[in-house]
């Protein structure tokens, strides 16, 4: 569950929808037209390739299905156009507690006695109502006791997730929800089998929802609140449309609503809200995944048509005023300073170009390789970083960010500087036309590419419904010819209409945080989750047949076809769905073999050759619509290249020649100097980074990968070193890869006559340093310093000796322990105790055969919560508690994840290639099915009580100075204070 901040249109499965219409090419070969098969009726797009149908039931409900039998799967979506928009002014964040409160049940599931547990909520509604119009303090903790204390008799009636237990029972993997502030969208991906058990139990969940658990989800709101207060995205997000949208709730009012508001809830103006907009007109149902479209539609009007349509005041969002000149904010953080320019782009609905347009301008500043920022900004490293961004389409507007973070010595307004330069050039029509080209090929490309899963599909219909633009859908059909049609002088134009003095600039300073509000801890009192209970909704789904799906178990010798090119091993995998290619040199080699790899790396993203520059590189490769990558991780890398099968042999040519002839300068050298300097200095104030390096101090001891790497000085790099690195490197022994639609005999041949490799191998290096991890003799306390209002914990603990056969314990243990709104961690933790808003648990089993497993378990709080934290997580962690159905539901779910699980396309070799790593030649997956029937808890215990519990644990703790002084962390462990010298090697 989780708040929808940004929705970037970039995404080309959201250009497809809603382009313009009228177009000559839609009316001609994209036509809608109406089937009616039995008693109902559809819409759909003549000659469209995906074969989506638009339904309306007759209580307004829409329903749009799309067929895709590629896996055993559904994905299934519940798009209501509400969000924070429709929040009453006196309750923002209302929405967003809506969305969390579906997943509670109704009447009939979620209680194990509604008509006992309805008075205790009607009396907690009251209370709640006389804590909202409470201001006296005093009074106000008399009556959070009272809610508190009802509410744990309440509970008592109450099964805490039992939704979420149904669909992990079903198999399901995509439980969750987010609000925006247009909609409320509910999603889950279930086994095909599982449909119509799926829709009875979303039927249910929107007939009657009951609001019960509040306070421990209420609490939960408030850690994500918290969450985003200590996040700089969401507070530079605040302040733009604040600042942008000054008349209309896109910028008054937030998702997740005011602290204020948090703390003075009120349960019947959710109700309120809920049967004022959650009808069926304003909601629409999508299916994407292997069913029959006719037969699911009956079931969907079967189990929806209780629904009544409600009258519905269509959201007006106001004209925003023009600024008569350009308004500036601030905004200070410990983290980078930033610089962000904000335009409002007036949006003139499906009659226009307007989506378009801005993406293609958007692609033309800056698509990652050839556009404007990133040729003349990016590659020279003229700032440390340009780059654009789009945020979500409102009713009247878009909005459309261009993002400056400068380099060491330099101004931010001087980094802004050089984006205006950019952009003038944009509105001066002073770029080449082959890169509004290129960009198209490369959209065909990513549109091509979106297809081959449901995903982007979904997202599109998702967009498409939300905007109330489904009835444009024969635009998407007819996306690549209206996307070619545009013109340059079409797209300046556009710019000058778009970059005026009508905009907002916003800095991020560097500083304190002035965002020091935070919500303090209520006390709460654990209330009971009857984690074992069902109610009789729940055991009559049981009766509902659910036809079986035969899990399939690759056959490498039959999926992958073996053999050598020259003295390499050659891997091949075909395409027969489109003129895709990835082509990979993949090498038992790392950073662990030289630190200088990664490095080399990054410098060949700035280094020419005798006959390109480095700028030249990035605009070839994209003209080609392809793209190359190199992966360095510690024992391993990959060379990539990828994009239009027709390009292979040019693209391929390209990057041998590259690798062969990089040419090393001294301007080449000082760039890469100071890019990482700056990297460097970024890298200590960002408090991912810091825990990252605090947990592999915990697993590696002060000799660790994370500090060894910021060991290496930028200053002595030796510019010759790093290019014959870049040189030898197809010198070393690595296999090869293919996944295309070229047959075996001819890429084999394409291969041998481009890719260059000796007459024999190069030994790979031995690792420079062959880090092992620790085992502890005693509990560690690793303490780290940073300026945030919540405190991040992680757990972590080694273990050696892999075994294969251990597989389908692992994955039992977790999915039951710590995987998922369903496990053991996140009911205790969050739904009994109130405690987070994210937490997990995961025993990872390791890469390589002769790795060691790892035991992490993460929980993020607010800072005074974090002794009750601690001990909860020990406390589960020594002790798995016994649920014998919570037990069977999770290996349901694992077995139904195998069933279902479909490797295609490039993904089967990378499968392959992970099992090789661990000794393993066959597809194990079936070794974890079959074992998983005869495991039950008894088992799950002795696998905890063997490797998890009562054992010596590192301790990662971040969070501010005055939170970690005045805490005892001794009681934990041995305690040792990390400055970020001793935490980055630097």
């Amino acid at each position: 569950m989780k708040i929808k901040l940004i929705l970037p249109l970039f995404v080309f499965c959201y250009l497809l929808i809603g382009v313009f219409s009228g177009n000559a090419v839609a009316q001609n070969k994209y036509n809608w037209k109406e089937v009616v098969t039995g008693k109902y009726k559809y819409r759909y797009v003549t000659n469209d390739v995906q074969n989506v149908r638009f339904y309306t039931l007759q209580n307004g409900l829409q329903v749009i299905l799309h067929v895709d039998k590629k896996e055993p799967r559904v994905i299934y979506k519940m798009v209501v156009r509400t969000g924070s928009n429709n929040d009453p002014a006196e309750h923002t964040g209302l929405a967003h507690y809506l969305e969390h409160l579906l997943f509670k049940g109704t009447d009939k599931y979620g209680t194990l006695n509604w008509e006992k547990e309805k008075p205790y909520l009607s009396h907690i509604e009251e209370l709640y109502e006389a804590y909202n119009h409470t201001t006296n303090e005093s009074e106000r903790k008399v009556i959070y006791r009272q809610i508190d204390s009802i509410s744990g008799i309440a509970s008592k009636y109450a099964i805490a997730n039992e939704y979420t237990n149904i669909m992990k029972e079903m198999g399901s993997q995509g439980t969750n929800a987010h609000t925006e502030f247009d909609a409320t969208v509910y999603d889950e991906n279930v086994p095909a089998g599982a449909l119509d058990k799926l829709l009875q139990v979303q039927a249910e969940r929107f007939r009657n929802p009951i609001f019960r658990l509040f306070h421990t989800e209420l609490e939960a709101v408030y850690e994500e609140k918290n969450k985003g207060l200590d996040g700089d995205d969401f507070r530079m997000f605040e302040t733009v449309n604040s600042t942008l949208y000054p008349n209309s709730n896109y910028g008054q009012q937030t998702t997740i609503g005011t602290i204020e508001h948090l703390k003075n809830p009120s349960l019947k103006a959710i109700k309120q809200f809920y049967d004022t907009y959650y009808v069926p007109n304003n909601m629409g149902l999508i299916l994407s995944g292997d069913f029959n479209a006719d037969e699911i539609i009956q079931k969907i009007d079967q189990y929806f048509s209780y629904m009544r349509p409600g009258k519905l005041t269509a959201f007006l969002q106001a004209i925003e005023p023009d600024f008569a000149t350009p308004v500036v904010k601030e905004i200070t953080s410990p983290t980078p300073e930033v610089g962000v320019l904000a335009f409002r782009i007036p949006f003139k609905g499906t009659n226009s170009k307007d989506e378009l347009l801005v993406n293609l301008l958007s692609q033309l500043c800056s698509n990652g390789k050839a556009g404007l920022f990133d040729i003349d900004i990016n590659m020279p490293q003229k700032m440390q970083m340009a780059g654009i961004e789009l945020l979500g389409t409102y009713q009247k507007y878009i909005t459309l960010l261009g993002v400056a973070m400068p380099k060491t010595g330099q101004t931010t307004d001087q980094a802004l500087d050089l984006l205006w330069q950019e952009i003038k050039k944009v509105k001066n029509g002073d770029f080449d036309e082959k890169l509004l080209t290129a960009i198209k090929n490369n959209i065909e490309l990513e549109v091509s590419m979106s297809k081959r899963n449901n995903i982007a599909t979904l997202m599109t219909l998702e967009r498409g419904f939300i905007a109330d633009r489904c009835q444009t859908w024969n635009n998407e059909a007819s996306f690549l010819e209206i996307l070619n049609a545009v013109t340059k002088q079409e797209l300046v134009d556009y710019a000058n209409r778009v970059f005026t003095g009508n905009y907002v600039c916003v800095y991020k300073r560097k500083g304190k945080s002035t965002n020091t509000a935070k919500i303090v801890k209520p006390k709460i009192t654990p209330i009971t989750i009857n984690k074992t209970d069902r109610s009789a909704f729940s055991k009559n789904l049981d009766a509902i047949p659910v036809p079986a799906t035969k899990p399939v178990w690759l056959n490498f010798d039959k999926a992958i076809s073996h053999s050598k090119i020259n003295n390499a091993r050659f891997l091949y995998t075909t395409n027969k769905e489109n003129g895709f290619f990835e082509l990979q040199y993949r090498f038992d080699m790392g950073s662990w073999n030289s630190n200088l790899l990664p490095v080399a790396v990054n410098y060949l993203s700035l280094l020419g050759t005798d006959k390109y520059s480095a700028e030249d590189l990035n605009k070839e490769f994209y003209q080609l619509a392809c793209e190359y990558s190199i992966r360095v991780s510690d024992k391993s890398t990959a060379i990539v290249v990828s994009g239009i099968q027709k390009n292979f042999d040019k693209a391929v040519a390209l990057l041998e020649h590259l690798l062969a002839n990089c040419k090393p300068t001294a301007e080449s050298l000082n760039k890469l100097k100071e890019k990482l300097k700056k990297e460097r200095i970024d890298a200590k104030i960002s408090k991912e980074a810091l825990m990252k390096g605090l947990v592999s101090y915990a697993v590696y001891g002060a000799k660790n990968p994370f500090s060894q790497a910021g060991s290496l000085q930028p200053d002595q790099l030796d510019a010759p070193a790093l290019v014959n690195l870049l040189h030898q490197l197809t010198r070393y022994k690595h296999l090869i890869t293919y996944y295309g639609p070229e047959s075996l005999q001819t890429i084999t041949q394409k291969i041998k006559s481009s890719h260059q490799m000796p007459s024999s191998f190069t030994s790979i290096p031995a690792p420079a340093v062959n880090f092992q991890p620790r085992i502890l003799e005693e509990n560690e306390v690793y303490a780290a310093d940073f300026d945030m209002l919540q405190t991040q914990i992680q757990w972590v603990r080694n273990m050696p000796g892999y075994q294969p056969s251990l597989q389908a314990n692992v994955n039992l243990y977790n999915n039951y322990f710590g995987d998922g709104m369903g496990s053991v961690v996140f009911q205790q933790l969050r739904e009994s105790k109130a405690l987070a808003y994210s937490t997990s648990a995961t025993f990872q089993a390791p890469a390589y055969k002769n790795d060691y497993y790892r035991m992490t378990a993460f929980i993020g709080c607010q800072a005074d919560k974090m002794d009750e934290a601690i001990n909860g997580m020990d406390s589960l962690l020594n002790d798995l508690p016994r649920s014998d159905d919570g037990i069977q539901n999770a290996k349901r779910s694992v077995r139904k994840s195998l069933e279902t699980q479909r490797f295609t396309d490039e993904k089967v070799v990378d499968f392959y290639l992970l099992l090789e790593k661990k000794g393993l030649s066959t597809d194990f997956r079936q070794q974890i099915y079959e074992s998983l029937e005869a495991l039950n808890y008894n088992d799950l215990k002795a696998f905890a009580d063997k490797y998890i519990a009562h054992k010596k644990y590192a301790y990662c703790i971040i969070g501010s100075k005055d939170v970690l002084e005045g805490a005892d962390l001794k009681k934990y462990g041995n305690v040792k204070k990390l400055t970020p010298e001793e935490v980055f090697g630097y």
